[in-house]
């Protein structure tokens, strides 16, 4: 079967919430397909004027289910009733009920061209004006379904599109407007308020932010000055316990050793046992020293760091002030950020090595073995 379709000139897009898929059902376009071949067999001239509209709507359903969803609840149940009969009709019966088609058509077509916004096609236009033109070859019935069509249906489609709930609240809207209107205004005059007040508070914002620079700057030596701290506590305590431990080892072998009955005979046996604590006495020395000299280090940290917290205090809008100070006293800027951005040093004297101390002790050891 050849196929007709609707010449469009522009794209429409439609909801398709709650549509009646009439066109597009089953058992529409089964018994639709049905009467066009069967009416083929026939030649009449009624006949063939009715086939083609007939034949677009097989070919464009979904189209006309969108487009005619008024006469689908009016008519539809009709429609599909007339076509279903057609392939076990009679002449007469045939007439009748082409008869009633065109009346049909007739509605959905002009309620079609009505809900689209664009030309309906030739064939389409075509069968309307033969409706119209040759009203009076059709029965009284279909002649006042033209008429109505004609005259009064699109005032009963826009009643019935006019009294849907999407429609009312519109209008019920509508009525709001003017006070939508004044609230805008209002919103309007508190926004110009507000970007004021933004940009003020920008401004306050551009000069505190100097500020805040500095209150992370003080933060950061703060906890290194914590961390300082912490090590310089822990230094301080290894360095007591060294000292304690200094006097351990001669105290032990004073303590613990029998006199010698005779130390004039035996003197250089004395001393000989005595060699091994004195060792480690010097040995213990040595480690006191060094960790002395790391805690003594680790202060000097702290006092710069304390330095550093205490100028970070009082300065305020530091952008502004080194433009300034650059301006009227660039050496004064300078020993400023020297003192704030140099690196934190240490005690200048060299920490001594572990292997000076240990060859020192080892030499020791070996002048008390040659004097046995």
């Amino acid at each position: 079967m050849q196929q007709r379709t609707l010449v469009f000139k522009q794209p429409i897009v439609r909801d398709p919430t709650n549509m009646r898929k009439f066109f597009l059902s089953d058992k529409f376009k089964d018994n639709l397909k049905n009467a066009i071949y069967f009416l083929r067999s026939h030649k009449q001239q009624n006949i063939n004027t009715l086939l083609k509209p007939l034949e677009i709507m097989v070919s464009n359903p979904s189209e006309f289910d969108e487009n005619c969803q008024c006469n689908i609840e009016w008519i539809g149940s009709q429609f599909l009733s007339e076509i279903s009969r057609i392939p076990n009709s009679n002449n007469e019966e045939l007439n009748i009920i082409i008869d009633d088609l065109y009346s049909i058509v007739y509605r959905f077509l002009l309620e079609f061209d009505l809900s689209t916004n664009f030309d309906l096609s030739g064939e389409l236009t075509n069968f309307i004006s033969y409706c119209q033109d040759n009203i009076g070859s059709f029965s009284s019935g279909t002649q006042r379904q033209i008429e109505y069509a004609s005259k009064w249906m699109h005032i009963s489609i826009t009643k019935k599109i006019l009294n849907t709930k999407n429609i009312k609240d519109f209008l019920e809207h509508s009525k709001k407007y003017d006070e939508i209107n004044q609230k805008i205004d209002s919103w309007d005059e508190k926004i110009v308020q507000r970007e004021n007040n933004v940009e003020n508070l920008s401004e306050s914002l551009k000069k505190y932010e100097t500020a805040f620079n500095f209150v992370g700057l003080y933060k950061g030596f703060d906890d290194l000055h914590k961390s300082k701290t912490k090590e310089y506590r822990w230094s301080l305590g290894f360095t007591v316990s060294l000292g304690f431990l200094t006097i351990l080892p001669l105290s032990h072998r004073i303590y613990t050793h029998k006199p010698l009955e005779n130390i004039e005979t035996n003197w250089i046996s004395y001393f000989a046992n005595l060699i091994p604590y004195i060792a480690v006495t010097f040995l213990i020395l040595y480690f006191f020293r060094i960790n002395y000299r790391v805690m003594d280090n680790i202060k000097s940290q702290i006092l710069q760091i304390e330095l550093r917290k205490t100028l970070c205090q009082f300065v305020q809008d530091y952008t502004e002030f080194s433009s300034d100070a650059a301006k009227k006293s660039p050496e004064t800027l300078k020993k400023f950020e020297s003192v704030i951005f140099s690196n934190i040093v240490t005690t200048p004297k060299k920490i001594p090595s572990t292997f000076d101390g240990i060859e020192s002790i080892t030499n020791l050891i070996s002048l008390a073995k040659k004097s046995k």
